[in-house]
């Protein structure tokens, strides 16, 4: 199982991806007290692309179906 990490806040949240045990990306929160699972839009993978500190994240995911 990878991650990757794509954003950080000045407070030091990481959000990127993380690969599952199903094979699939998740996007992902990165902290010390342990990785955070943001699911999907009920498709396949996401993706967290970048966060701010008021804790907004921006990424994308699959629809149902897996159509992004």
């Amino acid at each position: 199982v990878e991650s990757q990490a794509l954003g950080i806040d000045s407070y030091g949240l990481v959000v990127g991806l993380g690969d599952r045990q199903d094979g699939y990306q998740h996007a992902t929160v990165f902290g010390t007290g342990g990785n955070l699972d943001l699911g999907t839009l009920g498709g396949n993978n996401s993706a967290a692309y970048d966060i701010n500190d008021s804790t907004n994240i921006v990424g994308d995911s699959d629809l149902p179906g897996n159509s992004v």
